[in-house]
């Protein structure tokens, strides 16, 4: 019961995600850190896993079974990712530019439509 009250007080952020992962209370020892952090607001299983695997954290891996390391790396990243970082990967201008635009080239020079 206090597990699912703390994770609903992490999502309206009325509990820092710092605190709980930083120094967690005895009820949350045992929580996988992928749900806690599934319990944030922005954060589904793909950011999660993408934040786990950068902080080079296991998915199974309880909050109470990290490491001062692992603790200190998560903390850090979730405070520089703002909420994008670990959403979705971002698309290069350079990448952009590469894709044919019909504002790039007059109709003249399109193919016909079949």
């Amino acid at each position: 019961m206090q597990r699912a009250l703390l994770k609903a007080d992490l999502k309206r952020g009325s509990v820092s995600i710092k605190t709980l992962i930083g120094d967690p209370p005895q009820c949350l020892t045992s929580a996988k850190v992928v749900e806690v952090l599934m319990a944030l607001p922005g954060y589904g299983r793909i950011k999660a896993a993408r934040l786990l695997e950068h902080c080079h954290v296991s998915p199974k891996k309880s909050v109470g079974g990290l490491t001062e390391g692992q603790r200190d790396a998560l903390i850090r990243a979730l405070e520089k990712s703002g909420s994008s970082r670990f959403a979705r990967r971002t698309i290069s201008q350079a990448a952009i530019s590469r894709v044919p635009s019909p504002l790039r080239f007059p109709a003249k020079d399109l193919p016909p439509v079949m």
